[in-house]
């Protein structure tokens, strides 16, 4: 029996030692949370470790990606530039070649309500015409703020800054333009075209406020044609007298007033006249000379070119 103990005791003692010697799981733990004095701990070792070894790794993955993005980009640029080169530059040319041909498609409409109408030149002395174009705008709670210009059988002349305000027809001109050739077609042209809403908290009733607010009474509108004035007998020197009443509650800085005058349903002279301090009740007394011949004057329309929907226009109330 003692024997049999002590052999069984000799079997068990190597698996004795081998137990001794491993590590508790509570010694990994500890070796696991382990930090030094710097708060590097074996987990940031560990992570460092994997990161040295598996840098080059990194790099190609990088590199593979990158170039792979590279070419993706490339394909579709030259995708893009072939489809161009090949049928883009062919629709670019035909495009031109249809501007070229004809100038009538400057007359696009900005909105169904604004219509382009026409336009002319009028002749005022040897080389030397006034340009007239209409526009007009059919809506109800906008107005527009533009630059403009005529095209004179293509070429660009009489650049100006216009406005037009709701449901009006009006007539924008440009004066005095050197043309060394007798015009054929003239074409009015916007540009930079921008609508703008009636703040309804202002502008409750647009009706209201143009009667409130364009309220000028125009009389006494007299026209002596150059064979009548008695200015003188070798040149055409018309002379046209009317006067402006300013109805309005307010006094405006400039008050513009363009001039037409018709021979029937035919415009043959055109002019701009300007009121500087124009106040409220003011009466002005204008007399104008237009040199040229020209016929018989059925009708004259003299009508304000003054944007009431700028603040900038009105003067200090008194």
């Amino acid at each position: 029996m003692f024997f049999d103990d002590f052999i069984d005791k000799l079997i068990a003692l190597p698996k004795a030692i081998a137990n001794k010697l491993k590590p508790s799981s509570d010694i990994n733990a500890r070796v696991e949370r382990y930090s030094d004095l710097e708060g590097v701990t074996t987990k940031g070792l560990n992570i460092g470790l994997w990161y040295v070894k598996h840098t080059k790794d990194l790099f190609l993955i990088l590199v593979w990606f990158l170039s792979i993005s590279a070419a993706v980009l490339w394909s579709f640029s030259l995708y893009y530039l072939g489809n161009y080169l090949f049928f883009g530059m062919k629709q670019d040319r035909e495009s031109l070649s249809q501007l070229s041909q004809s100038v009538d498609v400057v007359r696009y409409n900005y909105d169904v309500n604004l219509e382009i109408l026409d336009a002319q030149a009028l002749v005022t002395k040897e080389n030397t015409y006034d340009l007239i174009g209409f526009l007009s705008n059919k809506n109800n709670n906008t107005w527009g703020a533009f630059n403009y210009y005529f095209l004179v059988d293509g070429k660009h002349l009489g650049d100006g800054v216009g406005f037009i305000l709701p449901n009006e027809t009006k007539p924008l001109i440009s004066l005095n333009q050197t043309i060394d050739y007798t015009p054929s077609k003239t074409v009015l042209v916007l540009d930079f075209f921008g609508w703008r809403r009636l703040n309804a908290h202002d502008v409750p009733n647009w009706e209201d406020y143009k009667a409130n607010h364009l309220d000028f009474v125009v009389r006494d509108k007299v026209f002596f044609p150059g064979n009548e004035s008695g200015l003188s007998e070798n040149v055409d020197i018309n002379q046209l007298s009317f006067n402006v009443t300013n109805q309005t509650s307010f006094n405006f800085k400039q008050a513009p007033f363009i001039i037409t005058l018709y021979n029937g349903q035919n415009i043959v002279a055109v002019n701009r006249y300007i009121f500087y301090n124009f106040k409220s009740r003011q009466k002005e007394q204008v007399n104008l000379t237009i040199i040229g011949k020209l016929p018989n004057i059925t009708d004259i329309s003299v009508s304000p070119d003054i944007n009431v929907m700028d603040n900038e226009v009105y003067g200090p109330i008194d």
